[in-house]
């Protein structure tokens, strides 16, 4: 959005749709991190990486509310992958 431009203030629905949204991409981010370690013991770090990557990248380049929250999802799935790895059962 371009700094002279005033920002549209969310309704109540695209609130409460961005944050399903935002809560589903996070998830899908935890669950193919714990599936990934299956085939390769490294990839779920490359899961996790590329998630926030792309996630910081497209909270900054991306105007919709759904693709802004999809990318805030996976900016919080990675950062949840990280924090609550140890608890996670993969044996």
């Amino acid at each position: 959005m371009p700094e002279g431009e005033p920002s549209r203030k969310l309704t109540i629905a695209e609130a409460l749709l961005g944050a399903v949204v935002a809560t589903v991409v996070a998830a899908v981010v935890v669950v193919v991190s714990i599936v990934s370690f299956d085939a390769n013991p490294a990839w779920p770090v490359i899961v996790v990486v590329a998630a926030i990557v792309a996630g910081s990248l497209g909270v900054r380049r991306v105007d919709s509310p759904l693709l802004k929250a999809a990318a805030i999802g996976l900016v919080l799935g990675g950062v949840v992958t990280l924090l609550f790895w140890p608890f996670f059962s993969v044996d």
